[in-house]
């Protein structure tokens, strides 16, 4: 009799124990088609289903710096339990007088006081996620996109593109902000040479009943011209890479969503490996706020003469199991390009990784995978984001296609990239559309 409780016990703490723990792959080891079921229940099906038939494989990689949220998003948290509450819109506001705040800094939901059973839990998840991102601040990036397709080891097309993000909500460095915005968007193509000079500006406003207002500079127009911003579900530029992608998995306006939780459970997720032995370099802005970084490109497939597989494979994204809850987004627009999009959301830090996409039958239709890539500023203060997803990388497939576009921050095109970076509000007016692109 006391065997068998000893066994029971036994089972009962291994089920309580991380993946890692339960004597599965070991960092410095590797995930490939010989040993894929390792990871069996620690990937969507749609990734895994790449390293089963050889066409991906990733090292295992160990944390060895810190991950976490910056103490100072979480205290803000501690400290207003109770104090927001999610309205009829889906948007937070302020629990005494049901209004939006004019300015909120750190997570707005306590993460130990979310409870599962609450019917809003998945909405309030979602939330924490957004303001999780914002606290990072302002940010530009010179990204590389790469169009691939399955069987080809050559790309089909490729474009660098100049983002500046100007972050108000939710920023620690807190501005006027009369017009209410959340965040203002500004992208700008640098080359190839045909469509240099092609430019977008969206302005994001925290007001659910006010959509974004999206504008577009095409030079061979010579004109700015309202674009309807609808389309969100659309590649960027043609690409597989859509706006609600983004760099972070999932850059929509959340209450143009409904949400579900799935349920929780242990994950691979992808990490730049400077993120996780602390080697990503900063330097000071000379605007005396924000940080320059650099790293390497991303070694994908394609750049290997000698592999094999899919060519957006991310061989250098190092795989790291993490707690995350699972989360259904169910578009309210009936004309949006996926019926359901399910994101895996890390637990402490609120960070994603893994996204897959379903038509509106259910069907899954598409993927995006991003490494995430984090470091310390020498101020002390922890960005659990540099957007782009440094040497591992960010890709969105489209499985019916069998193609997809890969991401990577690039340094020495454009402005360089940077983070908590200070914008002067004027770089996001039309006519600065008009006179980038002459």
């Amino acid at each position: 009799m006391r065997q068998a409780w000893l066994v029971v016990a036994t089972l009962a703490f291994a089920l309580s124990l991380p993946a890692q723990a339960l004597g599965l792959l070991k960092p410095g080891e590797t995930l490939d088609k010989l040993n894929w079921q390792e990871a069996q229940d620690l990937f969507p099906a749609e990734i895994l289903s790449h390293y089963k038939a050889g066409e991906f494989v990733s090292p295992i990689g160990s944390m060895k710096a810190t991950y976490a949220l910056d103490p100072s998003v979480l205290e803000a948290g501690e400290k207003n339990e109770g104090k927001f509450k999610i309205d009829e819109h889906g948007s937070v506001v302020e629990t005494a007088t049901g209004k939006l705040p004019d300015y909120y800094y750190g997570l707005p939901f306590a993460p130990a006081k979310l409870d599962p059973k609450d019917p809003e839990v998945a909405l309030k998840i979602v939330w924490n996620y957004e303001y999780g991102y914002w606290s990072n601040g302002s940010n530009r990036l010179s990204s590389l996109l790469t169009w691939l397709s399955g069987g080809s080891s050559r790309p089909d097309r490729q474009v660098t593109l100049e983002s500046m993000v100007k972050v108000i909500e939710g920023n620690r460095h807190r501005e006027a902000n009369p017009q209410q915005f959340s965040r203002l968007d500004r992208n700008f193509l640098i080359e190839p040479a045909d469509i240099h000079g092609s430019a977008s500006l969206t302005w994001r406003y925290k007001d659910p009943t006010k959509r974004d207002l999206a504008w577009a500079y095409v030079p061979a127009l010579r004109r700015v011209r309202a674009v309807t911003p609808a389309n969100r579900s659309d590649g960027v530029f043609g690409s597989e890479m859509t706006q609600d992608d983004g760099f972070n998995g999932f850059d929509a306006k959340p209450e143009d969503f409904t949400y579900k939780l799935l349920g929780q459970t242990d994950q691979y997720m992808s990490f730049s490996p400077e993120s996780l032995d602390g080697s990503i370099k900063f330097s000071p802005s000379p605007s005396g706020q924000g940080w320059h970084f650099e790293q390497p490109p991303a070694r994908y497939g394609f750049r290997e003469a000698t592999w094999k597989g899919l060519s957006w494979c991310p061989l250098d994204s190092a795989l790291i199991v993490r707690p995350t809850w699972i989360v259904e987004a169910t578009p309210k627009d009936q004309y949006y390009l996926f019926g359901k999009i399910i994101l895996w959301i890390d637990r402490e830090t609120y960070k994603v990784s893994n996204v897959v996409k379903y038509d509106w039958k259910g069907v899954p239709v598409g993927v995006f995978n991003r490494a995430i890539a984090y470091g310390q500023a020498p101020d002390g203060y922890r960005y659990v984001q540099i957007t782009g997803g440094g040497r591992g990388g960010a890709y969105s497939e489209n499985m019916k296609m069998n193609r997809a576009t890969a991401g990577e921050p690039v340094s020495g095109k454009g402005t360089p990239n940077e983070v908590d970076a200070k914008i002067d509000p004027g770089e996001f007016l039309q006519e600065k559309l008009a006179q980038m692109g002459k």
